[in-house]
């Protein structure tokens, strides 16, 4: 197997917790609303389910806050809070350390799914927007295709200037992640909790894992 030249990220879920920003989100939401607190496990699992669909969330938000025993505002008014997740991500340092430390030795990128303006925010408002090379963040939105498709993984891997075996994709979903890097022929590791099913090369709780294991391979 080839040295490993370049690692490739996906962003929500990988390098920004972004269930817990929309639990934060949610909150406020639902506190301005005059609605008793939701659960966080619940506001997780909504997230999860309804993932890039925003509308979706949206009227879960109202419902959840109806039942809460607040007055819920339009899924319209929602919906634009929940766009505005950025405003609620708090920049994980071993995440901030991690980029760091690997773009000191590989070629880094992000490749995510979702919307332009939203995406980007959070690759800032997390702390990562100066660590990774614009021309090496490929966000969906702006590509008009979305992971799994190949053709956004072909892209970032033309931006590494490096051959497929030699690139480690790294990410939360088994789908979109592992399964859409494995068919371009990256190597993959996914981002999930100890005893979770994979298909993935390996697998490591947090991004944070990856240093040792890189400084193995580079």
């Amino acid at each position: 197997m080839p040295r490993l030249r370049g690692v490739l990220f996906d962003l929500d879920g990988t390098l920004v917790d972004v269930a817990g920003a929309t639990v934060r989100c949610v909150q406020s939401i639902a506190r301005d609303a005059g609605a008793r607190p939701i659960e966080p496990t619940k506001i997780r699992a909504a997230q999860a389910s309804t993932r890039d669909a925003r509308a979706r969330l949206a009227q879960w938000v109202v419902e959840a806050i109806r039942t809460n025993g607040g007055a819920p505002p339009p899924a319209t008014v929602v919906g634009r809070a929940l766009s505005t997740l950025d405003r609620h991500i708090e920049p994980d340092l071993r995440v901030v350390r991690t980029l760091a430390h690997v773009g000191n030795t590989c070629r880094i990128g992000i490749v995510t799914n979702g919307g332009r303006k939203l995406q980007r925010a959070k690759l800032h408002a997390a702390g990562l927007a100066a660590l990774v090379p614009p021309k090496r963040v490929f966000v969906s939105g702006e590509l008009g295709v979305r992971k799994p498709n190949a053709s956004i993984f072909h892209q970032a891997l033309q931006a590494t200037g490096e051959p497929a075996d030699s690139i480690l994709f790294v990410g939360d979903d088994e789908r979109e992640d592992v399964e859409g890097a494995r068919a371009v022929g990256m190597r993959t590791c996914r981002v999930a909790p100890r005893g979770t099913a994979t298909s993935a090369d390996s697998r490591v709780e947090h991004v944070a894992e990856l240093m040792e294991m890189i400084a193995c391979e580079t």
